[in-house]
């Protein structure tokens, strides 16, 4: 697995992917960050200034079952809601989720996404799979390669094989068929766009299972550094041995002037590069 992160890369926006690190409520409430509750305690007390929404957010991202507890005991200020309900999923704990659920907050849609992004144990995935997926939106024709690529973003392998299989996704064509679409390349472009140390294994199990691809999920840099270009290289060198690109990779071969092609030239060797038609003279 890799270390939390933010992505830049927008296929993966709706996929949750380490959602509670870069969580703007969390780094903007220091008293959730030390669960030191007097301050807060303080603030309500005082009914001068009405505490933002997003304290309890914070608490329940940061799985804090017993701040969410007494912050939910001001009920004019802090309610229950299936937003509450998906930071909570977002931490992964088990018992606040179960006592939302408990006290009846409405649960959010995308339960399993929230807490598969986040890298939890195998065990809490598990339960989601048992008890919230019934929460969960499943309508669209996308459902399962959204959640797979929120666990492909987190770089941990056996979270990804394990939500493969529980999503029985051997049966499902979908990311597998044509016409390629932006959310059939997820899973791709996340594996792609992982490190290389990381990445490696997951680019070849996707392939391995067929996922579908096309030009648009390679990494690109328009760095100066060739270091920058150590993990690139590897991962273009993978799927170009492949070679399997929905609807060909002219659109890359024929950018001989490009800064990118030419700095590839600088690295890869010369049997790769004419073999790719990147060679440039």
């Amino acid at each position: 697995m890799c270390e939390p992160y933010k992505s830049q890369y927008w296929f993966l926006e709706n996929c949750y992917i380490f959602s509670v690190f870069n969580s703007q409520a969390i780094k903007k409430n220091v008293a959730i960050q030390t669960g030191d509750m007097n301050i807060l305690k303080k603030v309500l007390k005082a009914g001068v200034i009405k505490p933002s929404y997003d304290t309890i957010l914070a608490a329940a991202q940061l799985g804090n079952l017993q701040i969410v507890q007494e912050l939910l005991e001001y009920k004019d200020v802090f309610t229950l809601s299936s937003e509450l309900f998906g930071a909570a999923c977002e931490s992964g704990n088990v018992q606040l989720i179960t006592y939302l659920e408990r006290n009846g907050c409405e649960p959010c849609d995308n339960c399993l996404v929230r807490i598969i992004g986040n890298n939890p144990p195998i065990e809490t995935i598990n339960y989601a799979f048992k008890y919230l997926k019934q929460y969960d939106n499943q309508e669209f024709i996308n459902y399962n390669t959204i959640i797979l690529t929120s666990a492909i973003g987190t770089g941990n392998f056996n979270n990804i094989k394990f939500v493969y299989n529980a999503l029985n996704m051997n049966n499902d064509y979908y990311p597998l068929s044509q016409p390629v679409v932006y959310a059939k390349l997820t899973p791709m472009a996340a594996a792609c766009h992982l490190p290389f140390n990381v990445g490696e294994s997951i680019i070849k199990y996707l392939l391995c299972k067929g996922f579908v691809y096309d030009t648009s999920v390679l990494p690109w840099s328009d760095s100066n550094n060739n270091n920058d270009f150590k993990d690139i290289v590897k991962v273009w060198e993978i799927m170009f041995e492949d070679n399997n690109f929905y609807g060909g990779v002219d659109n890359v071969t024929t950018k001989k002037g490009c800064h990118f092609i030419k700095r590839i030239n600088q690295i890869f060797d010369t049997k790769f590069l004419k073999k790719h038609n990147f060679y440039i003279c």
